[in-house]
């Protein structure tokens, strides 16, 4: 099964990897959700 591997670049200079099968819900889903913590918030 195919998916998609996604790399975020962090406010605090930190990385946020992920994978997903369905990356248009996953997108939509980050840019609605509540940080991973407050510290990376920002992440794009």
């Amino acid at each position: 099964m195919p998916f998609w591997t996604y790399l975020l670049h962090c406010a605090d200079r930190s990385f946020y990897v992920g994978h997903t099968d369905d990356l248009e819900t996953r997108m939509g889903s980050m840019e609605q959700a509540v940080s991973l913590d407050t510290q990376k918030r920002a992440c794009r």
